[in-house]
């Protein structure tokens, strides 16, 4: 499943969401910016995502991208 964050498509405004099935438990968020072939002619645009996680920062926490410990969510069907 794909959630865009708006944007003209395939311009460098745009980017999005994936929900990817988790190794440990339900999913895990992934933040994919586009990348254009002049950046990377051969390259999918999945080995550009990045895992969102929390993070802490001055006693808050914070969703961010991280290379470690991404954040499991589930959902629920009501």
């Amino acid at each position: 499943m794909l959630l865009e964050t708006g944007g003209t498509i395939g311009q460098a405004d745009s980017s999005w969401f994936k929900i990817v099935k988790s190794s440990h438990f339900g999913y895990n968020l992934l933040y994919c910016p586009v990348t254009t072939p002049i950046i990377c002619p051969f390259c999918s645009d999945d080995r550009f995502c990045s895992k969102v996680g929390v993070v802490h920062q001055n006693g808050k926490r914070r969703l961010a991208l991280v290379k470690d410990n991404p954040l499991d969510v589930s959902f629920k069907q009501v």
